[in-house]
């Protein structure tokens, strides 16, 4: 049975956006949908390029911000059925939200863990030596050595990856999304008003309709973001 999947997992170097693509890529050819912020999303630098056409510089920075969060959360989260969230160390703040949030909307979480580091306990413990929060909130829990000696065992070992998750996968109660909690609701909500008929995300006509409609929409937008308050040194 084909599953949309939610890839959740840090992409800020070429190792994670590498092994991203290739858990992808490896589940696709199984037959599952699979929707990867950093191949389905947006280029920041090019966004940035339009909200400069619309907004101060100095606000263009958190304006992207805010669009990356609605995009992964409003978007790519609300249209799955299952999450597959990457646990490897250090494990990153945006995949514990997103966990969270799928939990609280009533979507399973199959956690993924290749790493032997063991900070918060032993590698043979039931959660490998992650934190047990973010571990404990999945519904299945892959834990997979990969030695990867050389090309061919690490070519060998993803496949065998890839296919403990489909059928971790195939295992799992999936659905729609159900009723989400109010927040929740509110953010797809704005999201869908900021994507809704965008359908490549890397086109300049899709970038600058969306920089517009960020200025249309800032200020639900920032009535919705946290109140900061800047405490000056003494």
């Amino acid at each position: 049975m084909q599953s949309n999947c939610y890839i959740a997992a840090a992409l800020f170097n070429g190792r994670e956006t590498y092994f991203n693509v290739a858990i992808a890529e490896g589940l696709e050819a199984k037959g599952h949908r699979c929707l990867l912020p950093q191949r389905d999303g947006f280029e920041f630098a090019a966004l940035h390029g339009f909200l400069a056409e619309v907004l101060p510089e100095r606000q263009v920075p958190g304006a992207v911000q805010q669009i990356i969060y609605h995009l992964d959360l409003g978007v790519f989260l609300a249209q799955s059925d299952v999450v597959v969230a990457l646990l490897d160390e250090p494990i990153d703040e945006g995949v514990v939200v997103e966990i969270a949030y799928a939990r609280l909307a009533g979507l399973p979480v199959v956690g993924l863990r290749t790493d032997v580091r063991s900070p918060y306990g032993e590698f043979a413990d039931p959660c490998g030596g992650a934190h047990f929060f973010p571990v404990l909130q999945c519904d299945c829990y892959v834990h997979a050595a990969m030695p990867n000696a050389h090309g061919p065992q690490a070519t060998a070992d993803l496949q065998r990856l890839v296919d403990e998750l489909d059928v971790a996968i195939g295992g799992l109660d999936r659905g729609p999304m159900t009723r989400p909690p109010a927040r929740f609701a509110q953010l797809i909500e704005r999201a869908e008003r900021l994507f809704g008929d965008l359908e490549d995300l890397h086109a300049e006509h899709s970038l600058r309709t969306l920089a517009e409609r960020y200025l249309d929409q800032r200020d639900a937008i920032l009535a919705a973001a946290p109140r900061k308050i800047s405490i000056p040194p003494a």
